[in-house]
Protein backbone atom coordinates (compact mmCIF):
# COMPACT_ATOMS: atom_id res chain seq x y z
CA UNK A 1 0.00 0.00 0.00
CA UNK A 2 0.76 3.47 -0.06
CA UNK A 3 1.72 3.86 3.38
CA UNK A 4 4.66 1.41 2.90
CA UNK A 5 6.19 3.10 0.03
CA UNK A 6 5.99 6.09 2.34
CA UNK A 7 8.01 4.63 4.70
CA UNK A 8 10.52 3.18 2.87
CA UNK A 9 11.20 6.76 1.77
CA UNK A 10 11.30 7.67 4.93
CA UNK A 11 14.19 4.79 5.92
CA UNK A 12 16.22 5.67 2.91
CA UNK A 13 16.32 9.84 3.46
CA UNK A 14 17.24 8.96 7.17
CA UNK A 15 20.21 7.04 6.19
CA UNK A 16 21.15 9.42 3.24
CA UNK A 17 21.05 11.85 5.68
CA UNK A 18 23.70 9.80 7.04
CA UNK A 19 25.47 9.32 4.16
CA UNK A 20 24.53 5.54 3.62
CA UNK A 21 22.63 4.27 0.83
CA UNK A 22 20.68 1.35 1.81
CA UNK A 23 17.98 -0.61 -0.49
CA UNK A 24 16.22 -3.87 -0.87
CA UNK A 25 16.06 -7.56 -1.18
CA UNK A 26 13.21 -9.41 -3.41
CA UNK A 27 13.44 -13.31 -4.37
CA UNK A 28 12.02 -13.98 -7.73
CA UNK A 29 12.40 -17.17 -9.40
CA UNK A 30 13.47 -20.37 -7.33
CA UNK A 31 9.08 -20.16 -5.96
CA UNK A 32 6.08 -21.07 -6.67
CA UNK A 33 3.28 -18.16 -7.34
CA UNK A 34 0.44 -20.15 -8.96
CA UNK A 35 -1.14 -22.54 -11.84
CA UNK A 36 -1.84 -19.74 -13.89
CA UNK A 37 1.34 -17.75 -13.16
CA UNK A 38 4.01 -19.91 -13.25
CA UNK A 39 6.29 -21.50 -16.04
CA UNK A 40 4.32 -23.62 -17.95
CA UNK A 41 5.96 -27.38 -19.01
CA UNK A 42 5.81 -27.46 -22.61
CA UNK A 43 6.23 -31.54 -22.18
CA UNK A 44 3.13 -31.43 -19.91
CA UNK A 45 0.92 -28.34 -20.15
CA UNK A 46 1.46 -28.03 -16.24
CA UNK A 47 3.86 -26.44 -14.26
CA UNK A 48 6.82 -27.73 -12.49
CA UNK A 49 9.29 -30.69 -13.35
CA UNK A 50 11.34 -28.60 -15.53
CA UNK A 51 12.40 -25.31 -14.56
CA UNK A 52 15.69 -24.52 -13.27
CA UNK A 53 14.86 -24.01 -9.56
CA UNK A 54 12.01 -27.02 -9.73
CA UNK A 55 8.96 -24.13 -10.11
CA UNK A 56 8.93 -20.21 -11.20
CA UNK A 57 6.66 -17.39 -11.98
CA UNK A 58 6.68 -16.82 -15.74
CA UNK A 59 7.61 -12.73 -16.01
CA UNK A 60 5.23 -12.33 -18.60
CA UNK A 61 2.07 -13.67 -16.77
CA UNK A 62 -0.46 -11.09 -15.21
CA UNK A 63 1.71 -11.88 -11.77
CA UNK A 64 4.86 -10.77 -13.65
CA UNK A 65 3.44 -7.62 -14.68
CA UNK A 66 2.04 -6.77 -11.12
CA UNK A 67 5.08 -7.64 -9.74
CA UNK A 68 7.29 -5.55 -12.30
CA UNK A 69 5.14 -2.58 -11.80
CA UNK A 70 5.48 -2.56 -8.09
CA UNK A 71 9.69 -3.08 -8.87
CA UNK A 72 9.63 -0.11 -10.57
CA UNK A 73 7.64 2.10 -8.19
CA UNK A 74 9.80 1.27 -5.83
CA UNK A 75 12.85 2.75 -6.88
CA UNK A 76 10.95 5.36 -8.39
CA UNK A 77 9.13 6.62 -5.23
CA UNK A 78 11.82 5.59 -2.41
CA UNK A 79 15.49 6.33 -2.98
CA UNK A 80 16.30 3.00 -2.54
CA UNK A 81 19.92 2.94 -4.16
CA UNK A 82 20.82 -0.93 -3.49
CA UNK A 83 19.09 -4.09 -4.84
CA UNK A 84 19.51 -7.50 -4.42
CA UNK A 85 17.61 -9.68 -7.06
CA UNK A 86 17.80 -13.42 -5.34
CA UNK A 87 16.52 -15.85 -8.20
CA UNK A 88 16.69 -13.53 -10.75
CA UNK A 89 15.34 -15.23 -14.03
CA UNK A 90 17.58 -18.08 -14.93
CA UNK A 91 15.87 -18.86 -18.53
CA UNK A 92 12.99 -20.39 -18.47
CA UNK A 93 11.01 -21.24 -21.43
CA UNK A 94 6.97 -21.19 -21.06
CA UNK A 95 4.55 -22.86 -22.93
CA UNK A 96 1.49 -20.37 -21.98
CA UNK A 97 -0.89 -19.43 -24.51
CA UNK A 98 -2.52 -17.24 -21.82
CA UNK A 99 -0.04 -15.37 -20.39
CA UNK A 100 0.38 -11.10 -21.58
CA UNK A 101 3.84 -10.83 -21.99
CA UNK A 102 4.26 -13.26 -24.28
CA UNK A 103 2.69 -15.20 -27.37
CA UNK A 104 3.41 -19.22 -26.41
CA UNK A 105 6.42 -21.27 -26.32
CA UNK A 106 9.03 -19.51 -28.98
CA UNK A 107 8.88 -16.02 -28.02
CA UNK A 108 9.14 -16.71 -24.12
CA UNK A 109 12.49 -16.80 -23.31
CA UNK A 110 13.24 -13.86 -24.91
CA UNK A 111 10.10 -11.71 -23.68
CA UNK A 112 11.06 -12.97 -20.25
CA UNK A 113 14.61 -11.94 -20.86
CA UNK A 114 13.68 -8.81 -22.31
CA UNK A 115 11.90 -7.58 -19.26
CA UNK A 116 14.44 -8.47 -17.03
CA UNK A 117 17.31 -6.87 -18.36
CA UNK A 118 14.79 -3.53 -19.69
CA UNK A 119 14.15 -3.36 -15.46
CA UNK A 120 18.13 -3.89 -14.73
CA UNK A 121 18.96 -1.23 -17.54
CA UNK A 122 16.90 0.89 -15.62
CA UNK A 123 17.66 0.83 -12.33
CA UNK A 124 21.17 1.55 -13.47
CA UNK A 125 20.34 4.59 -15.03
CA UNK A 126 18.67 5.48 -11.76
CA UNK A 127 22.26 4.94 -10.08
CA UNK A 128 20.73 1.70 -8.01
CA UNK A 129 23.52 -0.76 -7.39
CA UNK A 130 22.27 -4.19 -8.55
CA UNK A 131 23.57 -7.39 -6.80
CA UNK A 132 22.42 -10.10 -9.00
CA UNK A 133 23.50 -14.19 -8.60
CA UNK A 134 23.90 -14.49 -12.47
CA UNK A 135 26.18 -12.63 -15.10
CA UNK A 136 23.75 -9.71 -15.57
CA UNK A 137 27.08 -8.01 -16.14
CA UNK A 138 26.42 -6.12 -19.69
CA UNK A 139 22.46 -5.82 -18.83
CA UNK A 140 23.96 -3.26 -15.52
CA UNK A 141 24.42 -5.74 -12.74
CA UNK A 142 27.52 -5.10 -10.29
CA UNK A 143 27.75 -8.12 -8.37
CA UNK A 144 27.17 -11.63 -8.76
CA UNK A 145 27.90 -14.38 -5.87
CA UNK A 146 31.73 -15.52 -5.59
CA UNK A 147 30.58 -19.10 -5.79
CA UNK A 148 29.59 -20.56 -2.51
CA UNK A 149 27.13 -23.21 -1.43
CA UNK A 150 24.90 -22.08 1.46
CA UNK A 151 24.83 -25.20 3.42
CA UNK A 152 28.22 -24.65 4.18
CA UNK A 153 28.19 -21.46 6.29
CA UNK A 154 26.89 -24.02 8.70
CA UNK A 155 30.17 -25.35 9.30
CA UNK A 156 32.10 -24.72 12.58
CA UNK A 157 33.75 -21.44 12.37
CA UNK A 158 37.51 -22.58 11.26
CA UNK A 159 36.38 -24.53 8.50
CA UNK A 160 34.45 -21.47 7.26
CA UNK A 161 37.25 -19.54 7.19
CA UNK A 162 39.20 -22.08 5.02
CA UNK A 163 36.37 -22.20 2.87
CA UNK A 164 36.23 -17.79 2.57
CA UNK A 165 39.46 -17.90 1.46
CA UNK A 166 38.67 -20.94 -1.03
CA UNK A 167 36.17 -19.30 -2.92
CA UNK A 168 38.23 -16.03 -2.72
CA UNK A 169 41.00 -17.67 -4.68
CA UNK A 170 38.36 -19.80 -7.26
CA UNK A 171 36.18 -16.95 -7.51
CA UNK A 172 38.48 -14.21 -8.77
CA UNK A 173 40.39 -15.63 -11.49
CA UNK A 174 37.68 -14.06 -14.52
CA UNK A 175 36.50 -11.13 -12.39
CA UNK A 176 37.69 -7.99 -10.41
CA UNK A 177 37.22 -8.55 -6.67
CA UNK A 178 34.43 -5.84 -6.50
CA UNK A 179 32.30 -7.86 -9.41
CA UNK A 180 31.98 -10.47 -6.67
CA UNK A 181 30.45 -10.78 -3.14
CA UNK A 182 30.90 -13.49 -0.20
CA UNK A 183 29.12 -14.27 2.70
CA UNK A 184 29.91 -13.63 6.68
CA UNK A 185 26.85 -15.34 8.62
CA UNK A 186 27.01 -13.47 11.85
CA UNK A 187 24.24 -15.49 12.97
CA UNK A 188 23.41 -19.13 12.92
CA UNK A 189 22.18 -19.53 8.79
CA UNK A 190 21.41 -22.90 7.58
CA UNK A 191 22.21 -24.86 10.63
CA UNK A 192 25.74 -25.49 12.97
CA UNK A 193 24.16 -24.03 15.95
CA UNK A 194 26.80 -21.74 18.12
CA UNK A 195 29.55 -23.87 16.53
CA UNK A 196 28.34 -21.94 13.39
CA UNK A 197 28.22 -18.54 14.50
CA UNK A 198 29.70 -15.47 15.46
CA UNK A 199 27.19 -14.29 17.79
CA UNK A 200 27.89 -13.11 20.60
CA UNK A 201 30.32 -11.20 18.36
CA UNK A 202 32.70 -10.18 21.67
CA UNK A 203 32.83 -13.87 22.44
CA UNK A 204 34.33 -14.28 18.97
CA UNK A 205 36.31 -11.23 18.45
CA UNK A 206 39.18 -13.16 16.58
CA UNK A 207 37.41 -15.27 14.28
CA UNK A 208 35.12 -11.90 13.15
CA UNK A 209 38.26 -9.97 12.60
CA UNK A 210 40.11 -12.85 10.63
CA UNK A 211 36.75 -13.47 8.33
CA UNK A 212 36.10 -9.49 7.61
CA UNK A 213 39.97 -8.71 6.73
CA UNK A 214 39.96 -12.09 4.66
CA UNK A 215 37.16 -10.56 2.79
CA UNK A 216 37.67 -7.05 2.44
CA UNK A 217 41.83 -7.42 2.07
CA UNK A 218 40.92 -9.09 -1.38
CA UNK A 219 38.36 -6.49 -2.02
CA UNK A 220 35.05 -8.78 -1.95
CA UNK A 221 32.18 -7.45 -0.17
CA UNK A 222 30.09 -9.58 1.72
CA UNK A 223 27.08 -10.10 3.03
CA UNK A 224 26.49 -9.90 6.92
CA UNK A 225 23.44 -11.78 8.26
CA UNK A 226 22.94 -10.82 11.26
CA UNK A 227 20.88 -8.02 13.65
CA UNK A 228 24.00 -5.92 14.26
CA UNK A 229 27.65 -5.47 13.47
CA UNK A 230 29.21 -4.66 16.79
CA UNK A 231 27.62 -5.48 20.34
CA UNK A 232 30.30 -3.95 22.13
CA UNK A 233 33.03 -1.06 22.57
CA UNK A 234 35.77 -3.67 21.84
CA UNK A 235 33.71 -5.53 18.68
CA UNK A 236 32.56 -1.60 17.67
CA UNK A 237 36.45 -0.56 17.91
CA UNK A 238 37.41 -3.73 15.46
CA UNK A 239 35.21 -2.90 12.78
CA UNK A 240 35.73 0.44 12.65
CA UNK A 241 39.91 -0.55 12.09
CA UNK A 242 39.35 -2.63 9.34
CA UNK A 243 36.79 -0.32 7.57
CA UNK A 244 39.27 2.23 7.49
CA UNK A 245 42.01 0.24 6.94
CA UNK A 246 40.02 -0.96 3.92
CA UNK A 247 39.18 2.64 2.99
CA UNK A 248 42.83 3.35 2.92
CA UNK A 249 43.68 0.57 0.48
CA UNK A 250 41.12 0.27 -1.63
CA UNK A 251 41.66 1.57 -4.31
CA UNK A 252 44.48 -1.03 -4.99
CA UNK A 253 42.13 -3.95 -3.10
CA UNK A 254 39.66 -3.37 -5.27
CA UNK A 255 41.44 -3.27 -8.87
CA UNK A 256 42.99 -5.71 -11.25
Amino acid sequence: CEENYQQMKKYAEYASSKGIKIGTYSLLASRSVSEKDDVINPKTGRRGGFATFGNSPCLGSEWGQEYFRKMYKVFAETGFKTFTHDGNYPGDVCASTTHPGHDGLGDSQYKQWKIITDFYKWCKSKGVYLRIPDYYYLSGSNQCGIGYRENNWSLPRREQLIHTRQNIFDGTWESTPSMRWSFIPLAQYHGGGAAATIEPLNQHLDHYEMMLVSNIGMGIQSALRGPRLYDTESTKIMVKWVVDWYKKYRDILESD
